[in-house]
C-alpha cells in the first residue's frame, strides 16, 4: 500500500474486513463513495505537502505548499480523530464559488487533517463586524447572505450534507470580496 492510497480502493476495504486489528475494521457497510476521486487518504499530510505557516483563517490551521503542481497552496486544519470514522469515509472533494473548497482530507491514528484551498487575505465575519471603522449596510448584508444561501445551498443539494454549524467565525471575507463558508 502506498502512503496515498485511497479508500476506495477495493484492496485497503479487504485488507480492513480481513484484519480486525486494522483501525479501519469498522467500515461503513455501503464503503466509499465510489464517485470520489483521491479521497480520503492514509497518513500525515506532511507526506504530500511542507507545512509552513500556522494561520487563522476561520479558526487555526497550516499554511502549506504542496510538493506537486507548481508547489500549490493550501490550507491545512487538523481535528481529532473520529472513532468510528464513518464520517470521514463520506468526505468528498468540493468546489464551490461560495464555499472554502475541500481538496483532500488524511486520517492517521490521532487526527484526520482536511486540506482547503488557500484564500490568501481573509477574515471571518466576527473580525468583521468588530472593527469600528467597517460599517455594513443593508445591501452588504444582503449581498453576505445571498453567498451564504449558495453556499448552503450546493452543500446541501449537491454534496448531501449538513453544516451544523454557520455563524460569524465560519463565513470569511476574501480580498477580492467574495464570501466563502468554511
Amino acid at each position: 500500500m502506498t502512503q496515498f492510497e485511497d479508500l476506495n480502493n477495493p484492496s485497503l476495504t479487504a485488507i480492513a474486513e480481513n484484519n480486525p486489528q486494522c483501525q479501519f475494521g469498522n467500515l461503513d457497510r455501503d464503503g466509499p463513495n465510489p464517485e470520489r476521486h483521491g479521497l480520503p487518504h492514509l497518513g500525515h499530510p506532511t507526506l504530500k505537502y511542507s507545512m509552513n505557516w500556522k494561520v487563522d483563517q476561520a479558526g487555526c490551521g497550516w499554511l502549506s505548499l504542496g510538493n506537486y503542481f507548481g508547489y500549490s497552496t493550501v490550507l491545512i486544519k487538523t481535528k481529532t480523530a473520529d472513532k468510528k470514522l464513518t464520517s470521514f469515509l463520506k468526505l468528498q472533494v468540493a468546489f464551490h464559488e461560495n464555499i472554502v473548497g475541500l481538496v483532500e482530507a488524511f486520517y492517521d491514528s490521532k487526527a484526520t487533517h482536511l486540506v482547503y484551498n488557500y484564500c490568501g487575505f481573509a477574515v471571518n465575519l466576527s473580525q468583521v463586524g468588530l472593527t469600528p471603522a467597517v460599517q455594513l449596510s443593508e445591501i452588504d448584508l444582503a449581498s453576505i447572505c445571498r453567498s451564504v444561501l449558495r453556499g448552503l445551498e450546493y452543500i446541501h443539494e449537491q454534496l448531501l450534507i449538513v453544516h451544523r454549524r454557520v455563524d460569524c467565525d465560519n463565513i470569511i471575507l476574501c480580498s477580492d470580496g467574495g464570501i466563502k463558508i468554511v
